[in-house]
């Protein structure tokens, strides 16, 4: 439906970016793809009437984005995509729902802090946009369900770093376009 376009364009000033509008937002530039999964995860937390928008949801638009770097990053290290998939369709199960008349869900607290350690992950290795892998790395940050469950998979900051360098070498993210230029090693 065409409203998804205008929401992709403004998605840094919409009010429903939780409720303190993190620092990040201001000082990183997020990459199309950045934006597009949060507007997808946005879009599963209203499907499904749940009144925040949660890391599990992230994730699972994040595995879900066509040409996107996690599906690669994933194929790399390995992991099965469809169990994982599944783990994180059960994490929503628990979110919690609206009652009543359905609002913008907010960004729950974990959402917040990843996309901060995201913007500092970025910042850290050079990169001028905030990247889809960023938010990946930051899940790794703190404690939370969805990080479990990754690491259940054999998931962590130094293998996700391993897959990412032979996805896309020693290449900084200095566009909003960085998958144009990975390739899908063979």
């Amino acid at each position: 439906g065409g409203h998804h376009d205008r929401a992709t364009a403004n998605l840094v000033d919409d009010r429903s970016i939780g409720y303190n509008r993190s620092m990040a937002f201001d000082s990183a530039k997020l990459t199309t793809k950045t934006q597009a999964a949060f507007l997808a995860a946005q879009n599963l937390a209203l499907e499904e009437k749940h009144s925040q928008v949660d890391l599990p949801h992230l994730l699972l638009a994040l595995l879900d984005q066509p040409e996107g770097i996690i599906s690669l990053l994933l194929e790399q290290a390995q992991i099965d995509h469809a169990r994982l998939r599944q783990r994180l369709v059960h994490l929503l199960v628990d979110q919690p729902h609206f009652s009543g008349e359905t609002s913008q869900p907010n960004l729950s607290r974990d959402l917040e802090q990843t996309l901060a350690g995201a913007a500092g992950i970025a910042r850290g290795s050079g990169d001028e946009y905030l990247s889809t892998e960023h938010l990946l790395l930051s899940i790794f940050g703190f404690v939370n369900a969805t990080r479990q469950v990754l690491q259940g998979f054999g998931l962590d900051p130094k293998v996700i770093e391993q897959a990412l360098v032979k996805i896309r070498g020693r290449e900084k993210v200095t566009d909003p376009e960085p998958e144009s230029k990975y390739q899908a090693l063979e």
